[in-house]
């Protein structure tokens, strides 16, 4: 039991760092977009 809730903790940090890397890299590239059609 002690092991499956370890590697739900794991499994859960992992999909919080992999999400928050997509949501920043997403709003860098909509900054970049806009940055483009400016000029």
């Amino acid at each position: 039991m002690n092991i499956l809730r370890k590697m739900i903790f794991i499994f859960g940090l992992l999909l919080a760092l992999i999400s928050i890397g997509t949501i920043t890299s997403y709003e860098k590239n909509q900054k970049d977009k806009v940055i483009g059609k400016d000029y």
